[in-house]
């Protein structure tokens, strides 16, 4: 099993609870977590605006993805 998921009585969960704010470990706008997709395959949902205010919605692998602060819109 990854390090990036937790076991609880053998079934995988969400590495990141829903709402946390996360960011690629490689950079990039702060991004909302929303529903796990997939938790046994480490699978996250994610949502975050770009600098335009479009809404953009991806799947990223939990072992991808790090904690992260909000940013300000007047900071972006």
């Amino acid at each position: 099993m990854r390090e990036a998921l937790k076991l609880v009585e053998g079934d995988a969960i969400a590495p990141f609870p829903t709402g946390a704010v996360v960011a690629l470990k490689s950079g990039g706008m702060p991004m909302t977590v929303g529903e796990p997709v997939r938790p046994a395959r480490g699978l996250v949902a994610c949502a975050w605006f770009t600098r335009e205010g479009d809404l953009m919605r991806d799947k990223f692998h939990a072992d991808m993805l790090e904690t992260a602060e909000p940013v300000p819109w007047s900071d972006m």
